[in-house]
């Protein structure tokens, strides 16, 4: 015990973990990590060069304190004087498809609203090739200022990274999500051919013909292609797929009964539907509810597969690096161009819905479309092309 109580009065050299043991005094087992008052010994006597409050260490806690308050502070300003004064410049939107594609048609609409909300001037430039991929790199590598961004589909935030070996190879650099903007929600269309009702008489006549029926896409790793792989594996049918370049050669060659089955959008075969065209019929959606476009069309639950939740959804990006403060300014200005009631109806007769989001919600849509299609790709064996 004596011992023990001069470690803890002794001068202190050697030991700069607790400066009042004399080393050599005791095993510091006690003294190492206790603090005064000490149960049983007192009150410990620190030494005169290290009192455990003293004036200079009061006044340098002051000074850390106030010197984290004020970067904390101009942090704050410098982001409020960045988010009043954007947008300095014209905005571009990127559009990695052909003119006249869904998202060229959509960001179109939605650009007058959003430039009256943000009291700036939005240009517009298509920038196809790659399945997406030229436009969305070239957004990648632009100023994370807000003035460059990217108005793309899933496959290129989710989908396109499995199944381009070039991406695989030289990923693209990751994007900072703004703002889902819309869904366009998948329809199961059936050749006229085909003399069944329903689902569940489908699934029942493919798994009595296994590898006679065929589906159509627009391109491996399409969301037309991962609709009928996620079907197949629900239903338990085996089918075959068929690329085609487009929607338009897709459903030409539903209406010739080449292939039987085409997952797409309301839009692409309304059309045709709504003139009692007998080479096509819509058997269900590849949606929990039904959709406006096919009211009459039962939901995928409602069939029997409610697991099938398919939609080609296209949001709006910017590069990595951009502002939190910008991004939740831009994702405000889509909500705001949104909710005019004239793009609203133009939404309805596309067979598409608003879906207007937070950056955070946007990114968490994002990683769970990237795991669930990565997963099927991969158990698939898609080879990356």
């Amino acid at each position: 015990m004596s011992a023990h109580r001069a470690c803890l009065s002794g001068p202190c050299r050697g030991d700069r973990a607790a400066p009042w043991v004399v080393p050599g005094a005791c095993d510091h087992s006690r003294c190492a990590t206790d603090q005064a008052p000490f149960p049983g010994y007192g009150k410990v006597s620190w030494p005169a060069h290290r009192a455990p409050y003293s004036k200079g260490d009061a006044m340098l806690r002051f000074i850390i304190g106030r010197i984290i308050f004020c970067i904390a502070a101009m942090l704050s300003t410098a982001a409020l004087a960045a988010d009043s004064a954007y947008p300095s410049q014209p905005i571009h939107i990127i559009v990695p498809y052909a003119a006249g594609s869904t998202g060229d048609m959509v960001v179109r609409l939605i650009a007058p609203g959003m430039e009256q909300a943000l009291k700036g001037k939005i240009i517009i430039e298509n920038r196809p090739g790659a399945g997406g991929n030229i436009g969305t790199n070239f957004v990648a590598n632009a100023a994370p200022d807000g003035h460059t961004l990217l108005m793309a589909a899933v496959n290129n935030y989710a989908i396109n990274q499995f199944v381009y070996r070039s991406l695989i190879e030289r990923p693209i650099k990751p994007l900072a999500p703004v703002s889902k903007v819309i869904e366009t929600p998948y329809v199961m269309y059936a050749s006229g051919a085909v003399q069944v009702k329903d689902v569940q008489a489908f699934i029942a006549l493919a798994r009595e013909r296994p590898g006679t029926f065929f589906y159509a896409s627009s391109g491996v790793g399409t969301a037309p292609h991962l609709a009928g792989l996620l079907f197949a594996r629900l239903a338990g049918v085996r089918m075959e797929h068929v690329p085609y370049k487009g929607n338009a050669e897709s459903v030409r060659a539903l209406l010739a009964n080449e292939v039987q089955v085409y997952f797409a959008s309301v839009s692409a075969g309304l059309e045709q539907v709504a003139s009692g065209a007998k080479g096509i019929h819509v058997l269900t959606t590849a949606w929990p509810s039904r959709l406006p476009g096919y009211p009459d069309a039962p939901s995928a639950a409602e069939s029997g597969v409610p697991g099938l939740n398919v939609s080609n959804w296209w949001g709006l990006g910017a590069p990595s690096g951009t502002p939190l403060a910008v991004r939740e300014k831009l994702a405000a200005a889509v909500a705001q161009a949104l909710d005019d009631p004239q793009v609203r109806a133009q939404f309805e007769k596309l067979g598409i819905s608003a879906a207007a989001n937070a950056p955070a919600a946007f990114a968490a849509d994002i990683a769970s479309d990237t795991r669930r299609w990565g997963e099927l790709i991969k158990s698939s064996g898609i080879e990356p092309q």
